[in-house]
């Protein structure tokens, strides 16, 4: 079973070839550097990454064919980022989403809020 993560960072790879940065797989993964090492390192063993003769990561026929088994050969890695953003922003309207019965009333309204107090329009 493939997990998600070599995934993403196949399809990273590919996308950005020899302009990738550890500190991006690392942040969007949520891996530290000695885990994005050891990650990349367990990939190569498994050539589905290659280091060139400029010792720049590639993609290798294997990690092309993971990619086709999936359909994700059309994929690349701002497609995956706009998607999950786009997904995170509908789950926050859904959560955020008041039904039309429900009444909003702001934090502190109580504490802030005097009343009319005695003013009579004229």
């Amino acid at each position: 079973m493939i997990n998600y993560d070599k995934i993403v960072v196949v399809i990273y790879i590919r996308t950005y070839k020899d302009t990738y940065s550890y500190e991006d797989i690392k942040n969007y993964l949520g891996f530290s550097y000695t885990e994005v090492n050891d990650f990349i390192e367990d990939m190569t063993n498994e050539e589905m990454l290659e280091y060139n003769e400029d010792f720049i990561l590639q993609v290798t026929e294997k990690g092309e064919q993971l990619l086709k088994q999936l359909n994700l050969q059309d994929i690349s890695f701002e497609d995956l980022i706009v998607d999950y953003q786009e997904k995170m922003v509908e789950q926050i309207k859904v959560e955020n989403k008041l039904e039309i019965y429900e009444i909003y009333i702001p934090r502190y309204f109580d504490e802030k809020f005097k009343g009319y107090g005695d003013k009579r329009l004229s």
